[in-house]
Parts: C-alpha cells; structure tokens; sequence
C-alpha cells in the first residue's frame, strides 16, 4: 500500500512540475505576442492598418426604419423649398401686387 501512495506522491510531484513549466512557457509566449503586437502597431501605416469597422458593421444603419427617416427629411427638406419658392415668387412688390409680370398677369 505505501508503494502505491509512493507511487501517487510521485506522479503528483511530476505533474506539479510539468504544469510550472508549461505556464513559464505560456507566460513567456503571451508577453512575447504581446510585444510582437505592439511592435507591429507601431510600425503600421494608416493604409496597412486593419480597419476599426467591419463592412457588416458599417451597414448597421441601413435598415427599413433609416432608410424611412432618410425619406421623411428628403420629402420635408423639398416641401420646405416649394413652400419658399411659393413665397418668394408671391410677394406683393412696390405697387401692391404680385410679383408677375403684367403680360403673365390675368386681365381683371
């Protein structure tokens, strides 16, 4: 029975033992990835550099709902300027009446 635990003791020793040398090894991969990355973001150009945004997000806003609003403010934008073209053309002038000329005006 005491060969059995010797036995235990001694994979758990050699078991302890690996896991230290695999997380010196992981820890020395990460800092040095890490100091890879750095680098290459300090040598990166704009024109080499991976965008901030997916084309998949970028098109987040082109949906119904904004596509609808882009639409009600074209429509109310173009209202606006009829409705200002209306009263810039129908002004009265000097003499009180429209701004037509007397051969567009009607007789009366």
């Amino acid at each position: 029975m005491t060969s059995n635990n010797d036995d235990l003791e001694e994979a758990l020793q050699k078991n302890l033992k690996l896991r230290r040398e695999l997380g010196a090894e992981v820890a020395k991969a990460r800092a040095s990835d890490s100091n890879a990355k750095r680098i290459a973001d300090v040598h990166a150009t704009p024109h080499n550099r991976p965008p901030k945004l997916t084309s998949a997000e970028a098109r987040q806003a082109t949906g119904p709902r904004a596509m609808l609003w882009v639409l009600i403010g074209s429509v109310s934008l173009a209202v606006i300027a009829g409705l200002a073209l209306v009263v810039y053309v129908d002004r009265p002038t000097s003499s009180g009446r429209g701004s037509y000329p007397r051969r567009l005006r009607s007789s009366g």
